[in-house]
């Protein structure tokens, strides 16, 4: 076995050109999504999530094995974007926690630290399928601890460490047959394998370069709604080194100094947020304990006046029992969100998944004894709850896969009552709530048997593809057929943004004479990528 080291400059430079390599091929990773719903983000997320790692580990001052785990860490937990985000973030905290103390990481290391990767991440997943990312990960992993047992350079470990990811990679619809019928492999698991090949790219001295820079538009959308009355100027960020305090006994001492604090602490690092009027008193308390790795503080009295904001400032909300933050995406279904009670509405949906930090931010902003989040996508709900665990309020996710469960769940909710008993309520609401919806094929594939080309109208009802055709209404009619029964009293059609309000009524019509015993009502929903979502109860 070789005795090659590689030092913290070379670490960040590998960790840099697998970012590089996710990003310049996200696209194609996004193309590899199997099931004909344009879910087309897998690419996107992981690259988000990535770059937030990067984003954090150049914002160091310093550079060391230990400094570069940190940020690593840190910065893709808090920048996690959908399920595979969150995946990506745990394998890069638990290959981070594997090298943390390291002065230089020799081949053992790595492989120690890949496989202590894909056990956290594992742990984050409460029903791994294999033929993954995950699997991706663990196989690798596996070999990596194969090749200790041979006489091999750094170089040719990595090599090897490719090789056994393509592989592993290849043989994902072998593992999962919805990848098999549609002859693709898994989309998180290519992403891995293009971080792996810029790593080991850096490693031979070729790194990555990013091919086109797109982070001004993602950084744009980072504030929302700054408030018109400021009451604390100064926000304040930094990262606390210390083995003298924690997260909790930090916060306890600038708790009163000011307001959207937020305490993370990871080990020895803890990362400090407030917004204050007093930034020299906070920063003093905290160099009592510890060293400062990084500090920003900004004006937003300064900043408010010389931006231009395209949106009412949001005003601060009086506290009360529930507060509720809804995923949504369209501003027919986002009124409609306003307008039974949410305080809150987050963008986003299908191809549009917010952060772990999105969620934080929003968590933040409401002030309620007990606050509902309700993801509204089934690859949001990781995020949802990564930013559970992060937040100190009173969190609940309800594990709403689309809007109109969670329609249904908010309506149910009884402000006098417990928060037990109301989500015994919600989640009996959601459970009476039939969906279906109508949307197109991002690309030619096989479900079921059935043939699928791009751009075709495709039907789906609870999650399964019903139909396909290219006539949007009667698509919706045969999902609707498969969801609306004769007991049904409520069927709800929520249009997106495509379609005309002629077109909707047109489908009201037609479902009000094939279902007479029920009330079919239509609502502008403004939704991108679905043209109609229903629902039946």
């Amino acid at each position: 076995m070789s005795q090659e080291l590689v030092d913290a400059k070379q670490l960040s430079e590998m960790i840099i050109s697998g970012a590089n390599n996710l990003e310049n091929h996200k696209e194609l990773v996004d193309r590899l999504n199997v099931f004909p719903v344009p879910d087309g983000d897998t690419g996107t997320n992981m690259s988000l999530t990535m770059n937030a790692a990067v984003e954090e580990l150049l914002s160091a001052d310093s550079l060391t094995i230990s400094e570069i785990a940190r940020a690593v860490s840190k910065g893709s937990l808090m920048g996690a974007r959908g399920n595979s985000g969150v995946i990506l973030s745990q394998l890069l905290r638990g290959f981070a926690n594997s090298i943390e103390g390291k002065e230089n990481l020799g081949i053992f290391d790595f492989a120690q630290a890949l496989n202590q990767a894909t056990q956290m991440a594992y742990k984050a997943v409460i029903k791994p399928v294999e033929g993954t990312m995950l699997t991706v990960s663990r196989e690798t992993g596996e070999w990596s601890l194969e090749l200790l047992k041979t006489k091999t350079t750094m170089l040719e470990f990595f090599g090897n460490i490719v090789q056994k990811a393509q592989s592993s990679l290849d043989n994902t619809p072998n593992l999962l047959a919805t990848l098999k019928e549609a002859n693709v492999v898994d989309a998180g698991g290519k992403g891995l394998v293009l971080i792996f090949e810029g790593m080991y790219k850096a490693l031979s001295g070729t790194p990555i370069e990013k091919h086109k820079e797109e982070e001004g538009e993602e950084a744009m959308v980072e504030l929302h709604g700054v408030q018109e009355e400021i009451k604390f100027t100064y926000c304040t960020e930094f990262i606390l080194k210390t083995d003298k305090i924690d997260s909790e006994g930090m916060l306890r001492l600038i708790e009163d100094k000011g307001d959207s604090i937020m305490s993370v602490g990871d080990e020895d690092l803890i990362k400090i947020h407030i917004h204050t009027n007093e930034p020299g008193y906070v920063i003093q308390r905290a160099l009592d304990y510890g060293d400062l790795i990084s500090i920003k503080i900004e004006n937003m009295k300064l900043q408010h006046e010389n931006r231009l904001l395209g949106e009412q400032a949001e005003e601060k909300q009086e506290s009360k029992r529930y507060g509720i933050i809804a995923v949504a995406a369209g501003e027919g279904i986002a009124s409609i969100f306003k307008d039974i009670g949410a305080d809150l509405i987050i963008e986003g949906g299908q191809t549009m998944n917010p952060s772990t930090n999105d969620f934080i931010e929003a968590i933040d902003k409401v002030e309620a004894e007990s606050i509902i989040v309700f993801p509204n996508n089934k690859n949001i709900i990781m995020a949802a709850n990564q930013a559970k665990e992060l937040s100190r309020k009173n969190v609940t996710v309800v594990p709403t896969k689309n809007i109109p469960q969670a329609i249904a769940a908010i309506i149910a909710i009884n402000p006098d009552e417990e928060a037990r008993k109301n989500e015994e309520h919600m989640n009996s609401a959601i459970e009476r709530v039939r969906v279906g919806d109508v949307t197109f094929s991002v690309r030619d594939t096989s479900i079921g048997g059935r043939a699928i080309k791009e751009g075709d109208i495709i039907g789906i009802s609870q999650g399964e593809l019903r139909s396909a055709g290219d006539d949007i209404n009667s698509v919706a009619m045969e999902v609707l057929e498969s969801i609306v029964t004769e007991n049904d009293e409520i069927v709800s059609i929520f249009y997106g943004e495509d379609l005309s309000e002629e077109t909707a009524n047109e489908l009201k019509q037609t479902a009000q004479k094939r279902f007479p015993n029920a009330e079919v009502e239509i609502y502008y929903g403004g939704q991108p990528v679905y043209y109609y979502i229903m629902s039946a109860e």
